[in-house]
C-alpha cells in the first residue's frame, strides 16, 4: 500500500510540475575568477509574471542585491528556447530574444568560422529601452511546462 501511495505521490508531483506556467532562468557566475554573479529570473505568480534581477559582487560577499524590474507581466513564452514577449497594463515591455555574432579569428584557411550566441532581456517602455542585460545563450534555461 505505501509502495502505490508514494507512487502515485510522485506521478501526481511530476505532472504538477509539467503543467506549471514556463519562465526563463539565466545565470552567469564569476566569482571563482574574481568577479560576481548575475542572475535573471522571469517566473509566474498568482499576478502575472514578474522579471527579477540578483546580483552577488563577489565570492565572499554576503551582499545579495535584488532589483525587480517589471510585475504583472502577461507574457507568450517559448518552450524550448528562452525567447520571450511580455506586458504589463502600466505598458512595460519585456523582450528575451537570441543573438548571434559570427566571425573569424583566425587567418588560417582551414579555421571555420565561429558563433556565439546570446540571450539578451531588455525592459522597454514606450518602445525605448530602458534597461538591457545579455548572457550566454548556454546559461538561459526553460522551466516548468514541458521544458
Amino acid at each position: 500500500m505505501k509502495i502505490a501511495l508514494t507512487a502515485l505521490t510522485l506521478l501526481a508531483a511530476v505532472n504538477a510540475l509539467a503543467n506549471a506556467p514556463l519562465g526563463i532562468v539565466c545565470r552567469e557566475d564569476n566569482r571563482l575568477s574574481n568577479g560576481g554573479l548575475r542572475e535573471v529570473f522571469l517566473t509566474p505568480t498568482a499576478q502575472g509574471y514578474v522579471l527579477q534581477i540578483q546580483s552577488v559582487p563577489s565570492l565572499n560577499s554576503s551582499d545579495i542585491k535584488t532589483d525587480t524590474w517589471a510585475t504583472g507581466l502577461n507574457c507568450r513564452m517559448d518552450e524550448k528556447t528562452p525567447l520571450a514577449y511580455c506586458k504589463n497594463p502600466e505598458g512595460n515591455v519585456v523582450l528575451s530574444k537570441k543573438r548571434s555574432e559570427v566571425f573569424i579569428d583566425s587567418l588560417e584557411v582551414a579555421d571555420k568560422r565561429k558563433t556565439n550566441n546570446y540571450i539578451d532581456i531588455s525592459l522597454s517602455f514606450d518602445n525605448v529601452a530602458q534597461k538591457t542585460l545579455s548572457f550566454s545563450a548556454s546559461h538561459c534555461q526553460v522551466f516548468g511546462g514541458d521544458a
